[in-house]
């Protein structure tokens, strides 16, 4: 029993694991510091399944983006705390919301109308105030909204889990933050990662629950270095040089 549990418990590392997820090895490539704030299930307006919220709790991304660990709502971003724990405040934030938003929401899913004005105020929220409400975000913060990274083999495993589906919405509420935010509109941008089984092959969606395998992040991870060293302009090929995300 102990052999088929270490078995188990093996063979899942090797299918799923945060460690090989795309956004930590999108840094490992370009030699940058970083720090992963994330939840399962999460959503910018709503979490996933939200008609059950006792699965994932009342608080969203929205609220939940600044803390490192969950239950605690005091921010790393203010100078006094990246004093005091010597950690780096941000170069680059990679935003990739929508999906819960959207999937698995039993037709109550927001409109494109709110979801974009939800959008544009998280996106000014990472440049205003920290959650303290005394602190500004780091001179010279990029933000890179993606949106895609999905595979043929997702609407496979599940036809109510198209990753793409938000996009169209994500897009719109960049380009509507660009425009009406003039001073920011150079430090936004927005990358697409299809899912049509050009970046995420079918093969890489064999992962739990359907999520990506440690290669189908790779592969995430191999379309976002170009692109994102690129709008950083840290560098190319081996010779990045990046600061913190």
């Amino acid at each position: 029993e102990d052999e088929d549990s270490t078995s188990s418990a093996v063979q899942l590392w090797r299918r799923t694991n945060c460690h090989s997820a795309a956004v930590p090895t999108l840094a490992r490539r370009l030699r940058a510091a970083v720090s992963v704030q994330g939840l399962a299930g999460s959503g910018l307006m709503q979490n996933a399944n939200a008609a059950t919220p006792w699965l994932f709790g009342p608080l969203t991304m929205a609220q939940l983006h600044l803390r490192t660990l969950l239950s605690d709502a005091r921010s790393e971003w203010t100078e006094e705390r990246a004093a005091l724990t010597g950690r780096r405040r941000p170069d680059l934030i990679i935003v990739s919301l929508g999906g819960n938003d959207f999937n698995h929401q039993v037709g109550h899913a927001p409109s494109a109308e709110k979801f974009g004005q939800a959008y544009s105020r998280f996106l000014a929220s990472l440049f205003t105030a920290t959650a303290e409400g005394d602190a500004h975000a780091p001179p010279g913060l990029v933000v890179v909204s993606i949106c895609g990274q999905g595979s043929p083999a997702d609407l496979a495993f599940d036809p109510d889990n198209n990753r793409c589906r938000p996009c169209p919405n994500v897009e719109a509420a960049v380009h509507t933050f660009r425009r009406e935010r003039p001073s920011l509109a150079t430090r936004v941008h927005y990358v697409f990662v299809p899912c049509d089984g050009s970046v995420v092959r079918e093969e890489h969606g064999s992962g739990c629950q359907g999520h990506m395998t440690p290669r189908g992040q790779a592969a995430v991870a191999d379309f976002l270095v170009p692109r994102v060293a690129k709008i950083m302009q840290w560098g190319e090929g081996a010779d990045y040089d990046a600061g913190s995300m």
